[in-house]
């Protein structure tokens, strides 16, 4: 329908969106920045103070797979104020080098990409600001060559590669449960943002990515949500 009056064909239309949403994730890189909790030196020198401080005492803040850790080359960046800019600076240029890759592929629909980069633009301005998932959502496109490549990111959002999987007393295993917004944040509200802008989030991209790539998967969910809504119509008569 925005074609009919800017003239701007589908194509066109999305690259307008993504550049538009990439404008929004550089003023977070520019005002705000990543999560201060995978920066603990700095994390405690905003919060570990006052009445009532929050400190970070945890050995490691990294519960994803050692692939994570090199794709976000976190040990380029310094525990400082100016390691942390930098870190969303890079998480920013992975995030458009990535999205303008997929773009060159005609295999992947450009309306998917626009609409991938409204959800992912909330980690950047959700709670948390956990621009870390961005390496995540990144193999989401990968799809459309085959369903199966969505196990890439759970694997790489796992602490795998660390040790043993069974290995338990690893630090990057504790630090699932230890680490995240569930453990850390004390208030409701902070907890239930936490888990709506950040895992709701990933959730809901990976099975909207696997609904879109996949015809069959997108008949089952047809399916499940047409016979959820007729029984609902039933109970409400």
């Amino acid at each position: 329908m925005i074609e009919r009056y800017i003239r701007l064909t589908e194509k066109q239309t999305c690259a307008v969106f993504i550049v538009a949403v990439f404008v929004g994730k550089l003023y977070a890189v520019l005002t705000y920045g990543p999560d201060y909790a995978l920066f603990t030196d700095v994390y405690n020198q905003m919060f570990c103070t006052g009445v009532a401080p929050h400190c970070w005492t945890f050995p490691t803040t990294i519960p994803y797979s050692i692939v994570w850790y090199w794709i976000n080359l976190f040990w380029l960046f310094p525990d400082t104020l100016a390691g942390r800019f930098w870190y969303g600076a890079y998480v920013l240029a992975f995030d458009a080098a990535t999205t303008a890759l997929y773009w060159q592929i005609d295999r992947i629909p450009k309306r998917y990409l626009a609409l991938l980069q409204v959800q992912t633009i909330m980690f950047y301005l959700g709670q948390g600001s956990e621009y870390q998932n961005v390496s995540i959502t990144a193999f989401y496109p990968l799809a459309f060559f085959t369903p199966w490549a969505l196990l890439v990111p759970l694997l790489v959002k796992l602490p795998l590669g660390w040790a043993a999987p069974w290995d338990f007393s690893n630090v990057h295993v504790q630090c699932v449960a230890a680490c995240t917004g569930w453990a850390m944040h004390h208030a409701w509200l902070n907890i239930l943002m936490n888990g709506i802008t950040n895992y709701g989030i990933l959730i809901f991209a990976w099975e909207w990515t696997l609904e879109q790539a996949s015809p069959r998967f997108r008949e089952i969910v047809k399916f499940i949500r047409d016979t959820f809504v007729s029984r609902l119509k039933k109970l409400a008569c």
